[in-house]
């Protein structure tokens, strides 16, 4: 096609450093592609001040039909389809191949190895035509390197060294969290890239500390993840319940959601606009997933900036105590 092309700004990502090349990536295989556009008009820094309902939210601060539009028709001369698209969280979900969507972005896409994993991993900048220059402000999914990582540690001690542990509510108490205070009618969205929870260990775990019934806890897919235990008991398991038991035991009352999210830049920033924009309404956030900034390309930092400035203006409390 014959569009004049311009870099989209901060789309520069390099290629994985220190793991086997894999080879070519297949043109045919299909690929989902979250784009995001600018909006409306900047949020100012003191929205948290007056939360705003969805629909005034959208109304001040999201994305144009018009921007979505003229996406929509720039995917289509790519043979792309929009899967879905959203004017509150200004993302648009494309499908196609991954041969017409990295023509349609200027991808440069191959195959990487890594501990028994292949993934595909995007070096280079992206492009857009002129006439979206301004317009798209990311595009992510051409990328599946693992992004975040858990922080979550067990420690083993010597035998002849005693240790020491707290339980949440210990814990709450140290910092003089109100007591009495249950989390009645507040929902609870927690963030995971990986990993999973059991039922069983949930219930044992809240039932040990004196709370029953425990706190209702409702896994949410995102990106086609789901809630796998068993995978990595030491990690990202471990990480799961410590996140869903921490927020269970100091606020019993409180519903629990859990955002299933591949573990890539894509899948993070799904899973955090999904909590925020989706349809199942959460008050507070927390993320303990993380990874360090070098890391990041610029539209990505920019992109989970403006999430959670969409979080404020919307009322919700972001809470990464990483």
């Amino acid at each position: 096609m014959a569009d004049k092309r311009v870099i989209l700004a901060g789309s520069h990502r390099t290629e994985p450093v220190g793991l086997e090349a894999g080879g070519a990536a297949d043109p045919q295989q299909q690929i989902r592609v979250t784009v995001m556009v600018r909006r409306i008009a900047a949020v100012p820094p003191d929205a948290y001040r007056s939360p705003l309902s969805r629909d005034e939210f959208q109304r001040r601060y999201g994305a144009a039909p018009a921007d979505i539009q003229k996406v929509s028709d720039f995917a289509a001369s790519y043979g792309l389809a929009v899967e879905s698209s959203d004017l509150a969280s200004r993302r648009i979900v494309l499908t196609g191949t991954l041969g017409d969507a990295s023509a349609a972005f200027g991808a440069q896409v191959r195959l990487f190895r890594h501990q028994g994993r292949t993934f595909r991993g995007r070096s280079g900048a992206l492009t857009v035509p002129a006439e979206l220059d301004g317009v798209v402000e990311g595009v992510f999914g051409f990328d599946e390197r693992p992004q975040a990582r858990t922080h979550y540690r067990r420690r083993i001690r010597p035998a002849a060294v005693a240790g020491v542990s707290y339980t949440p509510d210990q814990i709450a108490a140290g910092y003089q969290f109100p007591q009495g205070v249950t989390g009645a009618g507040q929902a609870i969205g927690i963030i995971e890239l990986g990993g999973g929870y059991e039922t069983a260990d949930l219930a044992s775990y809240f039932s040990g500390l004196g709370i029953s019934p425990g706190p209702t806890v409702t896994s949410v897919p995102v990106d086609g993840a789901t809630n796998q235990p068993g995978q990595d008991p030491n990690g990202a398991d471990g990480e799961v319940e410590l996140d869903v038991e921490v927020a269970g035991v100091v606020a019993p009352g409180a519903s629990i959601l859990v955002f299933f999210a591949p573990n890539t830049t894509q899948g993070f920033l799904d899973a955090i606009t999904t909590a925020i924009h989706g349809s199942n309404p959460v008050n507070i956030i927390s993320i303990s997933w993380g990874g360090a900034e070098p890391t990041w390309t610029q539209q990505a930092l920019q992109s989970y900036d403006q999430a959670f400035q969409d979080a404020g203006a919307k009322g919700l409390i972001p809470d990464d105590y990483d």
